[in-house]
């Protein structure tokens, strides 16, 4: 059987393209909705996951929170947990390592997310995780500014998965040598062993 490591549960994707078959529903119609695609995706997968990124870009996107309420994402981890509660429940975006000049998620601005999340009744018991996307341009990463960051996420106490690891390619980028992975992948082998708050993210395992 394959196991599938993590899992998107987010009622929709924050990103306003993908809206469409919500977009008109009235705010009791979309928590409904949402609360029925929760509770669908997580009763199908339980047991097959160990992970759900129950919240998905939303400190770039709050379509949740401007129709709903607040607490939203908060309700949403609520029900996940609830159905779930052996998984890690992942709150994930970009541009929280890549860039310090985003202010929309910069660490604070993730730190403060977590902490409302956290302070929700229901959800003081919850395992919740960082998720970082981790979508890096050509000349990046900056080692230093990325170390920074992980300190100070992983000063929360919670695990840290990078989700989507990506390095545009450089002019000057080293070239692996024949039969062996990437210089990227090695070092980042080498930087999650080195700090265990860090955990890499795998897709799939069999």
């Amino acid at each position: 059987m394959t196991t599938i490591n993590s899992c998107t549960v987010a009622p929709i994707e924050y990103r306003p393209n993908h809206y469409l078959w919500v977009k008109d529903l009235a705010p009791k119609k979309l928590e409904e909705a949402a609360a029925r695609k929760i509770k669908s995706v997580v009763l199908r997968y339980k047991g097959e996951v160990i992970a759900w990124d129950v919240d998905n870009e939303n400190l770039h996107f709050s379509f949740f929170e401007e129709r709903i309420g607040h607490n939203a994402s908060a309700v949403f981890f609520y029900k996940a947990h609830e159905l779930d509660p052996e998984a890690i429940t992942f709150m994930n975006d970009y541009n929280t390592i890549e860039f310090s000049n985003d202010i929309l998620a910069s660490l604070d601005k993730y730190i403060q997310k977590i902490r409302q999340i956290q302070a929700f009744w229901g959800n003081k018991d919850i395992t919740e995780g960082i998720g970082l996307q981790s979508h890096f341009s050509s000349g990046q990463p900056n080692l230093p500014y990325m170390k920074a960051s992980l300190d100070k996420l992983a000063s929360t106490g919670l695990p840290i998965w990078l989700a989507d690891v990506d390095v545009a390619k450089h002019p000057n980028q080293p070239q692996p040598e024949s039969g062996t992975e990437s210089d990227v992948a090695w070092a980042g082998e080498t930087k999650f062993q080195a700090q265990p708050e860090v955990e890499p993210a795998h897709t799939s395992q069999t």
